[in-house]
């Protein structure tokens, strides 16, 4: 969370879907604090992981992300501290990614590639948008 505060954008590539140790994956934890935060979010699916299962759910018309917990955690933070949980990521995903300065159509690309100069050009791309 304190992370999420202090960075200007979450550029959210692969990450762990199965072997994690929390609540979610990692990089799920990441793109839910951003949310969160209120900060610009880019999803690069291309590569797997759970930022594609993100930005299949958000962009692609995939399903909502079903990531079981980790065995032996009792309840997830409560209060302040609680990240939204996955329906509500998705939602903000879906209803305000244009908030990252990328059309939908820009959203879906940069949710399937896996050339890195389309990557960087479309990431650059939004934080200058975002930034004006």
């Amino acid at each position: 969370w304190e992370i999420a505060c202090d960075v200007a954008a979450l550029v959210a590539v692969g990450g762990r879907s199965s072997g994690y140790t929390g609540w979610r994956p990692g990089i799920a934890d990441e793109i839910a604090a951003a949310v969160k935060a209120d900060k610009p979010i880019y999803l690069v699916g291309g590569f797997g992981g759970a930022a594609s299962w993100y930005a299949s759910a958000a962009f692609l018309e995939g399903g909502v992300p079903n990531a079981p917990v980790a065995p032996g955690l009792g309840p997830e933070t409560t209060g302040e501290l609680a990240l939204p949980n996955v329906d509500e990521v998705v939602r903000a995903l879906r209803g305000e990614m244009s908030r990252n300065g990328l059309t939908k159509a820009e959203n879906a690309h940069l949710a399937r590639s896996v050339n890195a100069d389309e990557i960087v050009a479309l990431v650059l791309s939004g934080l200058a948008k975002v930034s004006e």
